[in-house]
């Protein structure tokens, strides 16, 4: 009788997640996933970082599927405002701005129970994340803004070299998610009256708030970020910057009207001109309040 080649028993390591939603190896050196077994996807999505990271920027947490893509699309809209004037042909065109919208399509697709149960519990994490954050009483203290990085097809472009959301997302908003188990496929149960997808379909629309500048230089017609969008190219060398000793007034004017902000920044920002708008409206309440019997008549 032929000898036969027994199946090689996978190495059974311990991982665990860190606050990101990333698995991280403890001890060993093959990348099974936490049910013992070897999964290439695992390897995939946290050696070689393909992933889809959502971080939850009020709360600090965040999540991270396999880039089991199957829809993308990265939109670029300009924005530009038009008049139409007598005896001209064309209108005349005034520009406002361009917008960025991603829609991002993925599968979340268990090859077990419990990487279902753990498929489940991140969608139900990240559907969490878009409500907001409350203050006592009620009082809304920030909105659901995220960072969001797949791979290098989205990601900051000004930290492009960074493996998280959370050093090197795109800010942003999605408008919601879609959640669509895949109904054909079927799905794990256990306890009476759970079951848990073996194929989870999630669409979602995602809005990017630009957090450095993006635009050309006029100095030298060069694109102030090169690196953006998807990480192609080197850094741009600022022309504003001087190359030795202190910059002149003018060009400290310059350095200082291409600042940056961080979302915290930005946020605090608006803030205060939220504190600042209120304390205007409460002043003028005071000085027309005599008048008010005048003012509803």
């Amino acid at each position: 009788m032929p000898e036969q080649d027994l199946p090689v028993e996978p190495e059974i390591i311990e991982i665990e997640e860190d606050e990101d939603g990333n698995l991280a190896v403890v001890n060993g050196n093959t990348q099974p996933n936490t049910r013992g077994y070897y999964d290439q996807t695992e390897f995939l999505k946290n050696e070689k970082g393909q992933n889809i990271q959502f971080y939850h920027l009020p709360s600090k947490r965040g999540v991270a599927f396999k880039a089991f893509i199957t829809n993308f699309s990265d939109s670029y809209e300009s924005s530009w405002n038009t008049e139409e004037v007598y005896g001209r042909m064309d209108p005349i065109a005034t520009f406002q701005g361009t917008r960025r919208t991603i829609n991002l399509g993925w599968q979340v697709v268990a090859s077990s129970p419990a990487e279902a149960q753990e498929n489940l519990a991140k969608c139900q994490s990240l559907f969490k994340m878009l409500y907001p954050v409350y203050e006592s009483q009620g009082v809304l203290q920030a909105p659901p803004l995220f960072r969001l990085k797949v791979m290098n097809w989205v990601q900051d472009a000004s930290n492009p070299n960074t493996r998280t959301a959370k050093d090197g997302g795109l800010v942003g908003f999605p408008s919601g998610f879609a959640f669509n188990p895949d109904l054909e496929v079927g799905a794990f149960d256990s306890d009476v009256g759970r079951v848990y997808p073996k194929v989870i379909n999630l669409e979602c629309s995602y809005t990017v708030l630009h957090t450095h500048e993006v635009g050309f230089y006029k100095e030298n017609g060069e694109f102030i970020e090169g690196r953006f969008p998807y990480g192609m190219g080197s850094k741009t060398k600022n022309p504003r910057r001087p190359k030795g000793g202190n910059p002149s007034e003018t060009q400290q004017n310059n350095l200082a009207s291409s600042e940056t902000y961080t979302e915290a920044e930005v946020r605090e920002q608006v803030q205060r001109g939220a504190e600042i708008l209120s304390d205007a409206a409460s002043r003028v309440g005071a000085a027309l309040s005599p008048f008010s019997g005048l003012i509803g008549k």
